[in-house]
């Protein structure tokens, strides 16, 4: 099945793509009826005469699985090419250089040269976009072990409709900060505001998944997004991050201190998208204001793309849990493969 850049992902044959490749279908199958829902939602609010309103979407996933990270690509796609403005953001730490590592890393990776206005610099520092760029650049060097060329693709995906649709669709990371040993940092300002506004004070030694760590992270999340949102006047809002996020998990983070719970005490619209969910997981979520993608491939990916095979960190796990996809390689075909099976294969470029 060939692909260009005019694909609307809203028209593709899924029966088509069902005859060639059903696990390919699935995924697209999944975030066509997810973007659809999303879509009517949009102009049910219009029609209620909310058009300024922000309609936020909680896309969740299971970090390690490679098919889930390609069903936020596809979903992306399909909200972008509504020709909406939309904020997206993706569960990494909002800041992860200074002003001087920002400079020291734009130079180090080639993006500025020479002698650089402070005009310029004040764009990557203060301006959403411009540090919308940075971020992007910084999760695409990143070396997460969790399917790392799922999160690669999307990584390059959000930095390409980043930077081609300036100002209609603005990539952020919204997660707050931490320091090098995994606490939540007190050094970063908004994050530390978060603490303090949560706990009741400036606790240092915070972990990120203890009942404490995700609360203060849930509304780092929800605030962060919230205004880039405002900023950019955005019709689309979309969080990326681990299910336990939306809703809660019963046990590091409760159902009140979920990004849901968060974002309707604040009273906006919330529309969520779980990926294989159980029942439970979305309890007192309203059925019309959600959807609970099924059939997805569930390989799993785990792996460090720079070490050599006897330092890889799946090998720290039991072999019976061991990932599907244990190198580059074999991720890099599932993936390839399946977007180029819906004719997407663009969004890879």
């Amino acid at each position: 099945m060939s692909g260009g850049k005019k694909v609307k992902i809203l028209d593709i044959d899924i029966a088509a793509v069902e005859r060639i490749d059903p696990e390919a279908a699935a995924i697209l199958s999944s975030a066509v009826k997810a973007a659809r829902k999303i879509i009517r939602r949009r102009a049910n609010l219009d029609a209620a005469g909310k058009n300024d309103q922000t309609l936020y979407i909680l896309a969740g996933e299971n970090h390690w699985r490679t098919a889930q990270r390609l069903h936020h690509v596809v979903l992306l796609e399909a909200l972008r090419q509504q020709d909406q403005p939309m904020s997206v953001a993706y569960e990494y730490p909002h800041i992860e250089f200074s002003e001087k590592g920002t400079k020291d890393f734009l130079r180090m990776i080639g993006w500025v040269d020479g002698r650089v206005s402070q005009d310029t610099w004040d764009y990557y520092f203060n301006d959403p976009i411009g540090r919308g760029e940075v971020t992007m650049l910084s999760n695409l060097c990143s070396l997460s072990h969790q399917s790392p060329y799922a999160m690669h693709v999307l990584s390059n995906y959000m930095f390409k409709a980043h930077t081609k649709n300036k100002g209609e669709f603005i990539a952020l990371n919204s997660d707050a900060a931490r320091t090098p040993k995994g606490r939540l940092s007190l050094r970063d300002a908004f994050t530390k505001a978060c603490i303090v506004d949560c706990l009741g004070a400036a606790q240092s030694g915070v972990t990120l998944a203890s009942p404490e760590g995700m609360w203060v992270r849930n509304v780092h999340m929800a605030e962060c997004l919230r205004n880039h949102a405002s900023w950019q006047g955005a019709r689309y809002a979309v969080q990326l991050c681990g299910q336990d996020h939306i809703n809660g998990d019963r046990e590091e983070c409760p159902r009140e201190q979920s990004l849901s719970a968060i974002f309707n005490n604040k009273a906006e619209t919330v529309f969520s998208v779980f990926l294989g969910a159980k029942k439970a997981d979305m309890d007192g979520l309203d059925a019309k204001y959600r959807i609970n993608g099924k059939n997805l491939p569930e390989y799993e990916a785990y792996y460090d793309e720079e070490a050599k095979s006897a330092a890889q960190p799946y090998r720290k796990i039991p072999e019976d849990m061991w990932p599907d996809f244990r190198n580059k390689r074999d991720e890099k075909r599932f993936v390839n493969t399946k977007l180029k099976n819906m004719g997407l294969e663009h969004l890879l470029k």
